[in-house]
């Protein structure tokens, strides 16, 4: 189902939100995004957590503990100010803690603290639950072939200076 000629859409294809496709396969994965997120969420306090940007650095943090915000910019394709925010909430409900770098002082360092590491394995269990849930109806095949087309469609969306990262 591939709409697009030279990159991009043709001229006039969709002339109102009506016409565009329901079930196509980004508004399918987003769909699965959003209902495992609201099943990982449930009975949850509302918090600073409860915000998908604080989840992914959250994430992110469990990954690689001790990263700059430079580093959380570039591995979550956040912009800087949504971090710098979000990180000021997480630091005052004492999730993590920003420290300068020994060695470079202009550098600040994000650390999970230990109530941010407990929250983490906490909600690495529920996700861990629902996705073993969502993907049970997969044989081992599928999933490994789900996979790979996942992990071929986000290569073709991360620009070369991304991909270096990786």
């Amino acid at each position: 189902m591939n709409l697009k000629v030279n990159g991009k859409l043709p001229d006039g294809l969709y002339e109102d939100y009506n016409q565009i496709p329901m079930q196509n396969p980004i508004s399918l994965i987003s769909e699965i995004s959003r209902i495992i997120n609201i099943r990982i969420l449930e009975g949850e306090e509302k918090n600073s957590l409860f915000q998908k940007s604080s989840r992914l650095l959250m994430i992110e943090l469990g990954r690689r503990d001790g990263v700059t915000q430079l580093d959380l910019v570039k591995s979550t394709h956040m912009k800087a100010p949504t971090i710098s925010v979000t990180l000021q909430k997480l630091e005052k409900d004492g999730y993590v803690e920003r420290k300068h770098d020994d060695y470079d002082l202009r550098a600040v360092r994000v650390y999970l603290t230990e109530k941010g590491k407990s929250y983490n394995r906490f909600i690495f269990k529920k996700v861990i639950f629902e996705e073993e849930n969502a993907l049970n109806c997969l044989s081992d095949s599928e999933s490994k072939q789900l996979m790979r087309l996942l992990l071929k469609v986000k290569e073709n969306l991360i620009d070369e200076n991304e991909k270096i990262q990786y």
